[in-house]
């Protein structure tokens, strides 16, 4: 950056400015409808996949199509699903970030029941003696 003085992210300084460099942290902390809320050890190149299973796995309320990662730099990544012949994209979660699960909407729950329509009622194999 300091060789190229025209390069577009160089920041100038004054007397009086200062930089803070946070602190390392070499957890990956998950949160959210898993079984097991934690902060896992970091190991780089591990996927948003290994953090959720390390934190328990996926609870069943979990909704995983929307889980995301926060990473350290205050980006938030997302999954991203594509069409069923293509795998879904997802975020891989840098030291210090916070992978979140949210809970299924109990408003979004479907009645498979209703889709299947009326039940039909059938008559017994034997008649009925009186």
């Amino acid at each position: 950056m300091l060789d190229d003085p025209s390069y577009r992210d160089n920041l100038i300084l004054s007397d009086g400015d200062s930089i803070f460099i946070p602190e390392y942290i070499p957890v990956v902390y998950v949160r959210g409808a898993v079984n097991a809320a934690m902060s896992v050890t970091y190991v780089k190149g591990r996927s948003l996949d290994y953090y959720i299973g390390a934190a328990g796995g996926y609870s069943r309320e979990a909704d995983r199509n929307r889980a995301y990662v926060t990473q350290p730099s205050g980006k938030v990544e997302s999954v991203h699903k594509h069409f069923w012949f293509l795998p879904d994209s997802k975020p891989d979660p840098l030291a210090g970030a916070e992978v979140f699960v949210p809970a299924k909407d109990p408003a979004d729950k479907k009645d498979w029941l209703a889709f299947r329509g009326p039940r039909r009622r059938s008559s017994p194999a034997w008649p009925r003696s009186s």
